[in-house]
C-alpha cells in the first residue's frame, strides 16, 4: 500500500474508532468477534450502528448472521483474548463472504507479530481485499511499548480523506 494510505493515530483503539466510523451509518449491523475487544460493540453502538456477535472463526455460523443491513466485519487475528488464529482457508472464506456482501472490513492485527511460528496472515493480503479493508496496527504489543500510543491504520484510498478528516478532529496529537 501507498505512503498515503497509512494513517498515524495515538493507538490502535483510536484507529477503530476512525476505521468505523467512517464505513458506518446509523441502522447498519456490524460483525464483531464475541469474546472480543470490548471497544468493538461500543464504537458500532456509539455511531448509531448495531453490533452483531460472532462467535470464534465459525465461517458457516458468521455466514448465517448476515443480513441486508450488514456493512462491516471486524476481524481480530490472532484474537484477543483467546489467541485464536485462522486458517488459511477460514480466512479466504471470511473474504469470499465479505466480497459476495460487499462488506467493509476492519483488521485488527495488533497481535499480528505475537506469535511463535510466523506473522499471522492478513486478511488484506488476499485477493480484492486491500480496498475494502483497514488493517489497525500499532507498535505496543510488539515492541512491548504499552505507555507509548502509537498505532497507525493502512486505509484504502476511498477512505483516506474521511478517516483523515475524523482524525484531525478529533486528535490533537500524533
Amino acid at each position: 500500500s501507498a505512503a498515503e494510505n497509512v494513517v498515524v493515530v495515538p493507538g490502535a483503539k483510536p484507529m477503530i474508532f476512525y476505521a468505523l466510523l467512517a464505513v458506518l451509518e446509523p441502522g447498519d449491523e456490524v460483525l464483531v468477534p464475541d469474546p472480543g475487544f470490548p471497544i468493538y460493540p461500543s464504537v458500532v453502538r456509539f455511531a448509531g450502528a448495531v453490533p452483531v456477535s460472532y462467535p470464534g472463526l465459525d465461517v458457516a455460523r458468521l455466514a448465517a448472521l448476515i443480513t441486508p443491513r450488514t456493512r462491516a466485519l471486524v476481524v481480530n487475528l490472532p484474537a484477543n483474548p483467546t489467541g485464536a488464529v485462522a486458517t488459511p482457508d477460514a480466512l479466504t472464506a471470511m473474504a469470499t463472504l465479505a466480497q459476495r456482501h460487499d462488506l467493509a472490513i476492519v483488521s485488527d492485527e495488533v497481535y499480528g507479530r505475537i506469535r511463535y511460528d510466523r506473522r499471522a496472515d492478513s486478511i488484506a493480503a488476499l485477493p480484492g481485499m486491500l480496498d475494502r479493508t483497514v488493517i489497525v496496527d500499532s507498535f505496543s504489543k510488539t515492541y512491548s511499548m504499552t505507555g507509548w500510543r502509537l498505532g497507525f491504520g493502512v486505509v484504502p484510498a476511498a477512505l483516506v480523506e474521511r478517516v483523515t478528516k475524523l482524525v484531525v478532529n478529533g486528535t490533537s496529537c500524533t
